[in-house]
């Protein structure tokens, strides 16, 4: 599922990312995306979690054990490589990235690479060495090294 440009607000205020904790690679892309700066928040919740459950009770019918889940503040839901796509459009720098992927002819080439990388991430993740506990070949982000910029010029609802 793609953005929906029919929405009154397309654009969310935060993004729920309900991630693999117990991969290494799904936690070392975390990492990176917590160093990116974003035009609105990220929150990365591991999908097994009660604080998952709690966000969004219909999550397991979305398979989130199989590939990345991202839910809006309003509570749209994209999976596998629209999920990728809406972190990408989250940052500051691969926004653009994120827009051309979302376009009709790239999408299925980011479906394809996306499917791939989930299905094969523990394998991956065992290949450049990266274990949940050390997913650390990116330096730890806080709210205060990684600000988000504000406001969203493309955000009717954040004034200039």
């Amino acid at each position: 599922m793609m953005p929906d440009t029919s929405h009154p607000n397309p654009i969310p205020d935060e993004l729920y990312v309900f991630y693999d904790q117990h991969c290494g690679l799904c936690q070392s892309c975390r990492k990176w995306l917590t160093l990116q700066r974003t035009w609105f928040p990220l929150h990365f919740i591991p999908w097994d979690s009660t604080s998952a459950k709690s966000l969004c009770p219909n999550l397991s019918s979305f398979e989130p054990w199989k590939e990345i889940v991202v839910m809006t503040n309003d509570q749209r839901i994209y999976c596998g490589a629209a999920s990728w796509v809406m972190c990408l459009y989250a940052t500051v720098k691969f926004r653009p990235l994120a827009l051309k992927l979302a376009h009709p002819t790239l999408l299925p080439f980011a479906k394809q690479i996306c499917h791939l990388v989930s299905r094969n991430r523990y394998r991956l993740s065992k290949l450049l060495k990266l274990t949940p506990s050390k997913a650390h070949w990116l330096p730890s982000c806080t709210p205060t090294t990684c600000p988000t910029v504000r406001p969203n010029p493309l955000n009717s609802n954040h004034s200039s």
